[in-house]
């Protein structure tokens, strides 16, 4: 008898739902076990500067390159949260945990606003796990999901409290939104957009119901005004305020693709797929919702609130509008799209749907999130042997030295590129490789160039005498700019002139596309190759 119970226990809707939570959030991060550095773009740079920020000024050679330069920067998620634990843990284990931070953040933050919003657990906001391996998370985007997830779980926070106790509402949002400025700026832009939202929803209810609303409405423009006073004079005060940098627009076939950012990865049928289920559950529930708002007089819940149409609205509005490049900022159009659909999971209210539909709905998501993450994970698992590739490669670097770094652009080789392992790229977003030589700043204390050093992003500077040869926010340069003339190379090139006499090594990443460079480039020794990467003594250099 006792085991039937404890077995029925088992099928109770609030226990099932605690067990899929903690099953979805613990299969999620499984990946972070099967590498040390796994293969997000921009996060070996991240690690590389985080390393740099503790143990720079004890390093004699990096010390000589780098030191910190703290100010106010609305991009520090990693730089504040990592830091204090690399003086007790390995880097890598930190930086995985960072990263399982990330993932678990956000999944915990879209069910907290969920119950938030409409006071009641449901199983439509598990299905968020799909997306937590996203275009931008593999990118390596992380202080802006970091941010995201923080957004969420504050304004979860605030939708409790807001019209029952409006001082410690907005307190907490105040604090919040503090803490989303200086994690990402387009995080606490997020989080004044959702609670702007819901004030302007609730001054429809009011009008619709003809109650009087001045003081409602007043009371929540007096807490958007208060949470965003402080981060909006910090960011005036900011180096970012005054960035300049390229402005550029995506075509609209790269809009329309990263359109789908929140379930691109590494295989576009199953991210299709992957989207068409998303589209086609909500599409079911719009409809459910308005067949029982015809077939009752007084609908007892909203399947999607105003508030979160109007902020999908105008995140999708600006993802329309907005460049890709600006401020130094890449892919700033692509985080609305990302924006908005983590907010249908965090506010559509699925109406009572057949048994048998929620059976099928259900077994396609769970089926979908163990595929996804299964190619996901066997591709960071193959991904180990790559890092060993190229450790090998750069262990003969001396510390100290100075590493230029090279690769085939893949725009000017697409069929090549395309044919690399699928742990080499994202698809629909870019290359996983661009940052991995990274690792020469912890492992081999040597100068890498391409470190991100912005003053308007990062709380770290290239001291004077490496000034020159710095190239932050820059991608891997294409290797046949190494044999164009000075003349030639200017603008976010002028790091290449007479590289020969500044650079101790040539690192050439993902050496197939290209001819052998020593062959070209006859002051070049080769001294290590893997089929990953080739490193090259300058002997210019060393004579």
């Amino acid at each position: 008898m006792q085991r039937v119970m404890a077995a029925s226990s088992l099928f109770r809707p609030d226990v099932s739902w605690w067990v899929a939570a903690t099953f979805a959030g613990l299969l999620a991060i499984v990946p972070l076990f099967l590498v040390d550095v796994p293969p997000l773009e921009d996060y070996p740079n991240h690690l590389a500067r985080a390393y740099v920020l503790v143990f720079g000024a004890q390093d004699p050679f990096l010390s000589r390159m780098y030191e910190p330069s703290w100010h106010v920067v609305p991009n520090l998620g990693m730089d504040l949260i990592v830091p204090p634990f690399l003086r007790v843990l390995p880097l890598h284990v930190v930086g995985r945990g960072f990263l399982g931070l990330v993932l678990l953040l956000q999944f915990v933050a879209t069910l907290a606003l969920h119950r938030a919003i409409h006071r009641r657990r449901s199983w439509w906001p598990l299905a968020s796990c799909l997306i937590l391996y996203n275009g931008l998370f593999l990118r390596g985007y992380l202080n802006f999901l970091l941010g995201t997830g923080a957004a969420l779980l504050v304004a979860a926070w605030w939708t409790q409290l807001w019209q029952r106790r409006p001082g410690y509402a907005t307190a907490i949002l105040t604090l919040g939104a503090m803490a989303t400025f200086f994690a990402h700026l387009l995080s606490f832009a997020f989080l004044e957009l959702f609670v702007s939202c819901t004030v302007a929803e609730d001054f429809i209810r009011l009008r619709q119901q003809n109650k009087p609303r001045g003081l409602q409405v007043a009371r929540g423009a007096a807490m958007v005004a208060a949470s965003s006073a402080i981060p909006s004079l910090l960011y005036f005060m900011s180096r970012l305020a005054d960035a300049t940098g390229e402005v550029s627009y995506a075509s609209l076939a790269g809009k329309l693709l990263r359109l789908n950012v929140a379930v691109l990865n590494y295989h576009r049928p199953l991210d299709v797929a992957t989207s068409g289920v998303i589209l086609s559950m909500t599409g079911l529930c719009l409809l459910y919702g308005l067949h029982r708002r015809t077939a009752e007089a007084r609908p007892r819940t909203q399947v999607l609130p105003a508030r979160i149409l109007l902020a999908i609205s105008i995140l999708l509005l600006l993802w329309s509008v907005l460049p890709s490049h600006m401020k130094n900022l890449a892919w700033v159009d692509t985080r609305f799209p990302f924006l908005a659909t983590i907010l249908l999971f965090a506010g559509l209210n699925p109406p009572e749907l057949p048994r048998r539909l929620t059976l099928v709905a259900t077994a396609l998501v769970a089926g979908l999130f163990l595929v996804r993450t299964g190619v996901l994970a066997k591709i960071w698992f193959e991904h180990r042997q790559l890092l060993v590739e190229l450790r090998q490669t750069i262990a003969p670097v001396i510390p100290g030295s100075r590493v230029l770094v090279a690769r085939v652009d893949p725009q000017s080789d697409p069929d090549w590129w395309h044919s690399l392992p699928a742990n080499h790229r994202t698809e629909g977003m870019g290359s996983a490789d661009d940052y991995i030589s990274a690792l020469l700043i912890p492992e081999r204390s040597a100068f890498w160039p391409l470190l991100f050093t912005d003053p308007a992003q990062q709380p770290l500077r290239v001291l004077p005498e490496y000034g020159s040869l710095s190239a932050s926010l820059r991608d891997p340069a294409d290797y046949r700019l190494l044999l164009q003339p000075n003349k030639e190379l200017d603008g976010e090139f002028a790091y290449l002139k007479d590289w020969q006499r500044h650079f101790d090594y040539v690192l050439m990443i993902n050496p197939s596309g290209a001819p052998d460079l020593a062959t070209l480039l006859p002051i070049l020794d080769e001294v290590a190759r893997s089929p990953v990467a080739v490193l090259y003594r300058n002997l210019q250099r060393a004579g």
